[in-house]
């Protein structure tokens, strides 16, 4: 199975979440999946090889794609990060998606990417550490619109199926 795990992170990151994300990489591959890791080009102070970097095997690939990285600037942390979201998204489409690069499955933790990458058809698996606040139509409709969510704890999964989302549609996999 080809699996594009789509993550729109400065990589690799000193924070939890990009350990996460090598491990989870490293783990599918190590059961046979074919990964490719798609991650944006953005400004990082980590020159390290992000496989030495996490301590895992080189048994996935990396490709970096261009987006428009504003986060430098002293502008609401919002609108720039929406910014370099949108043109992240934009990438994928165009230099995977579009040009009928043999994926399988994408996977990603990001909403604004599995609600873009919604429209390619390709089955989507979104993993999700939390919930806003006041979940909007929005977020209901891309929960019940991708092929599967991986939630980290049985509270989350029990939130989601207060609103309205199948048991069957969920697998729990804790981190950490």
């Amino acid at each position: 199975m080809r699996i594009a795990y789509v993550a729109n992170i400065r990589f690799p990151t000193e924070k939890a979440h990009g350990k996460q994300i090598a491990e989870n990489c490293q783990a599918l591959a190590n059961n046979g999946c074919n990964i490719l890791l798609l991650i944006p080009t953005r400004k990082n102070y980590i020159a390290e090889d992000l496989f030495n970097f996490y301590g895992v095997s080189r048994n996935f690939a990396v490709k970096k794609l261009l987006c428009l990285d504003l986060l430098f600037l002293p502008l609401g942390k919002a609108i720039t990060f929406f910014i370099q979201s949108v043109t992240f998204a934009l990438s994928v489409l165009a230099f995977y998606i579009w040009k009928g690069k043999e994926l399988d499955v994408i996977y990603t933790r990001d909403f604004i990417l599995a609600a873009t990458l919604s429209i390619t058809g390709k089955p989507i698996f979104l993993e999700i550490h939390d919930l806003p606040e006041k979940p909007t139509f929005f977020h209901r409709m891309i929960w019940r619109t991708v092929r599967g969510l991986i939630v980290i704890s049985h509270g989350l999964q029990k939130e989601l199926i207060r609103h309205r989302i199948p048991k069957n549609k969920m697998s729990i996999a804790r981190d950490g």
